[in-house]
């Protein structure tokens, strides 16, 4: 099994189509304005999730400390805890599994830079 693990400029719903078609998946955070994503609700509180499934691509979408937007196609939509505590009560934090995975296999520092 290929997996890539793709910035937000480099994915989208297409994209993600075309990539299961040829045996690879996808993990990628998506910007909240791309074409052809599917709807959201449009209130979100910190520490909800909802995911859209249309075959065999999920689009999720979770509020922490701000919105996150991924395309996933070997994930489900779980949560899970995570090695991070809360500052203030020490408990776990929980996180959806594809964000969790996502975040251990990229690069923080080139994930904000101007692909161009």
């Amino acid at each position: 099994m290929v997996v890539t693990f793709t910035q937000t400029t480099c994915i989208t719903p297409a994209l993600t189509h075309y990539l299961i078609s040829m045996g690879t998946h996808v993990c990628g955070k998506v910007k909240k304005r791309v074409k052809s994503l599917p709807r959201f609700r449009k209130v979100f509180h910190k520490g909800e999730m909802e995911s859209k499934h249309t075959g065999h691509v999920t689009a999720l979408r979770c509020r922490g400390n701000w919105d996150v937007f991924m395309l996933i196609t070997f994930h489900s939509s779980q949560m899970g805890t995570t090695r991070a505590r809360h500052h203030k009560s020490n408990a776990s934090t929980i996180r959806p599994l594809c964000l969790v995975e996502y975040r251990n296999n990229t690069n923080p520092a080139t994930e904000h830079t101007d692909i161009r």
